[in-house]
């Protein structure tokens, strides 16, 4: 790791600013080479990427409670986001144009009566249509990157025309790292060297797997990460088959412990 996590006026560090242009840089100059004039991104991953909001885990993945318009030319990325925090999103992102989504999670389809989703994709896609309209965008194949059925055929129902180019582009964008980036990933990195340097002190037959799995979320945490999901400890026989969760199972002489701390994450970065 090359900085500390502090902002501090002798040292640059971290430089949160250029990392943000230079990923959106990035994303424009892929979207281009592919094609597209902008790219409705569906990826809780790829939303934080280029509009640089992350959401709580409830919107992580391809959930369909949030999206976003990300255009090619220098324009503003639209994120449409969760009703209750959009207030707060506009405060907080002026970077961002920000509006309220209209949710099209996939799970409408067979928990709502018939016909919910469907009338709910019908909205989304025109608001999106007039989006791409209001910003100058509706010329050019618009890429997108989750390829849901639903949501492609009720873009082209209003005149869209989408493409799965745009999940090659992301791809392609995210796939080399820029200065920041990198350390993003050693700050990570030290992190969770700490909490195996720990685990390494206190090991020892009794400790069960549910103390190890609250003291590295703890640690985490403690140390600056935006993310620390309940990593999975397995021991003794839940390391094969892997049981993939902690239990109150007390460690014994001998058990092969297996920490998956790979969910934990500094600014986004595993």
């Amino acid at each position: 790791m090359s900085y500390g996590k502090l902002a501090v006026d002798w040292e640059e560090g971290i430089n949160i600013e250029r990392m943000r242009k230079e990923r959106i840089e990035k994303a424009r100059k892929k979207a281009k080479e592919y094609g597209l004039e902008s790219i409705l991104l569906l990826h809780g991953d790829n939303i934080r990427y280029v509009a640089m909001r992350g959401g709580v885990h409830l919107f992580m993945g391809a959930t369909g409670y949030r999206y976003a318009l990300f255009p090619a030319a220098e324009k503003t990325t639209t994120l449409f986001e969760v009703g209750m925090r959009r207030g707060y999103t506009a405060d907080c992102a002026p970077w961002l144009c920000v509006k309220c989504s209209i949710p099209i999670m996939p799970h409408l389809a067979s928990s709502t009566p018939v016909g919910v989703r469907e009338g709910q994709l019908k909205k989304f896609a025109k608001q999106i249509k007039n989006e791409l309209k209001s910003q100058g965008l509706s010329k050019d194949p618009v890429g997108i990157d989750v390829y849901d059925y639903g949501v492609v055929n009720a873009l082209k129902k209003v005149g869209v025309n989408v493409t799965s180019d745009g999940a090659k582009a992301m791809l392609s964008a995210r796939k080399l790292k820029t200065k920041d980036e990198v350390e993003c990933l050693r700050m990570i990195a030290s992190i969770i060297e700490s909490i195996f340097a720990k685990y390494h002190e206190i090991i020892k037959p009794g400790v069960t797997e549910m103390q190890l799995r609250g003291l590295a979320t703890k640690m985490a945490y403690e140390a600056g990460s935006d993310w620390a999901s309940a990593p999975d400890i397995n021991s003794g026989h839940h390391t094969w088959p892997m049981a993939v969760q902690a239990s109150d199972r007390a460690i014994r002489p001998g058990d092969l412990i297996a920490a998956a701390l790979c969910s934990l994450s500094y600014n986004g970065y595993k």
